[in-house]
């Protein structure tokens, strides 16, 4: 499996298709289980003020109408594409815009793997003239999305049979919902306005080749939540929120921009004439050249590298050490501990992965080939109350891997400084990534 998939060496964890409707629940609980947290639903924000110690919002039950107003030290907009956060602040969407008009049907389908020869799969794609689109698996087996690119509300009317006339046939189904969608390449020009930020889809919109789209998403809230909770707990500064729209917005840009670029590949594929599914020389050699193109869509699926090899080049809470960064490429992940990059996976011991050591919150200190305490870097974080621990990693593959005898972890995993050798200003490097 190694051999073949190299991805499995590059995170504990492999890749996993899923569906928001089940995942969305299980975040849910999780967010609910920490103490303090309370999870609304069925509330709307309807409007917010800034002023110089906070954000007065306005809430609006939907099913009953009554009305709250919430006070908060900060506010982020994770409230979708029609971010009313996002219009509120007069910050624009900036790209290509709305790249195509489709439709999303969602539907059982009993017997759907039985009524084609490719087998199992998460994605099977349809070329035939006419008929583009794509089924997504919802569980594998009767429940999928079909997603019908390119296609007209006419059209849209009769769900069935665009279902139908993609499988070639007539097959028993349950139509459970019809929506239209359009994929987009867009980014927001900006991602903070005083107290307020934008994470998620109010700070950009994906096309879904290539699903990109969440787990950017999630990695914004991941960048943004230890640096809020810091602030909020006292001890980071000013400059670690200001390096959330320095370090997410160009990962916005790259990931909408390679989906883009996979959606204009796949477009390509879609636009075939009718002579594709005929009889004799000219269909064979239409058939052979779409064959050819199918190769080149492989990073559609397959794009360990945007999801994983993405570093925040140029950031004001990291520490470079002038390295030069790898190979930003969509498909192969390079894994390294450069400073601003994801720090690297190694199995250290069965179930626990050199990522286990990143902290929860504060900084973590990974030593290896027998380095010493540090502890000037201790007395620094100490002295600004900042949680520092420091874990020996006895492991020679990762000691290889992570190419120094010193790295500095931050709570999402990022590495904020990497040196062979104590430095030579603790407190500077503390103030520097602290904010």
């Amino acid at each position: 499996m190694r051999a073949e998939l190299p991805d499995v060496e590059w995170s504990p964890y492999f890749k996993t298709q899923i569906g928001q409707n089940f995942l969305e629940p299980v975040i849910r609980r999780f967010a609910a289980s920490f103490p303090g947290v309370e999870v609304r639903q069925g509330w709307k924000l309807v409007k917010f003020e800034q002023d110089a110690d906070g954000v007065t919002s306005e809430i609006v039950h939907a099913g009953t109408g009554e009305t709250q107003t919430v006070r908060s030290a900060y506010l982020v907009g994770c409230d979708g594409g029609r971010s009313l956060v996002r219009k509120s602040l007069g910050i624009a969407f900036e790209g290509r815009g709305a790249l195509s008009k489709n439709w999303g049907i969602y539907a059982r389908i009993p017997g759907f793997l039985g009524t084609h020869p490719a087998g199992p799969g998460t994605l099977l794609w349809t070329l035939a003239p006419d008929v583009h689109g794509v089924f997504i698996a919802i569980d594998g087996k009767d429940l999928w999305t079909y997603n019908r690119y390119f296609c007209s509300d006419e059209e849209a009317e009769d769900p069935q049979r665009m279902i139908e006339q993609a499988i070639g046939r007539e097959t028993p189904m349950e139509i459970l919902s019809v929506q239209p969608w359009t994929g987009f390449q867009v980014v927001a020009s900006q991602y903070r306005s005083g107290r307020a930020f934008l994470c998620g889809d109010a700070a950009h919109l994906f096309n879904p080749t290539g699903g990109f789209g969440m787990n950017t998403a999630i990695a914004d809230a991941a960048d943004l939540g230890w640096k809020l909770a810091s602030v909020l707990a006292g001890w980071g500064g000013e400059a670690l929120l200001d390096s959330y729209e320095v370090e997410r917005r160009p990962v916005g840009v790259r990931n909408t921009v390679e989906a883009a670029g996979n959606f204009d590949k796949i477009a390509a594929l879609m636009h075939l004439p009718p002579e594709l599914d005929q009889a004799g020389e000219k269909g064979e050699a239409l058939r052979a050249e779409v064959g050819q193109k199918l190769h080149g869509q492989k990073k559609t699926w397959s794009a360990s590298g945007m999801h994983l090899g993405y570093y925040y080049e140029g950031s004001p809470i990291v520490i470079a050490d002038g390295t030069p960064p790898p190979i930003d490429h969509p498909q192969f992940y390079t894994p390294t501990a450069r400073p601003g990059s994801r720090a690297p996976h190694v199995w250290l011991e069965p179930g626990k992965s050199t990522l286990d050591l990143a902290p929860r919150t504060g900084f973590t200190l990974l030593r290896f080939g027998g380095a010493g305490a540090l502890d000037g870097l201790c007395d620094a974080a100490k002295a600004r109350a900042i949680p520092y621990r420091e874990a020996v990693v006895d492991s020679d593959k990762a000691r290889a891997l992570y190419a120094g005898r010193y790295v500095l972890l931050r709570p999402d995993g990022h590495v904020a400084w990497r040196s062979d050798a104590a430095p030579a200003d603790p407190a500077a490097v503390v103030a520097t990534i602290s904010g």
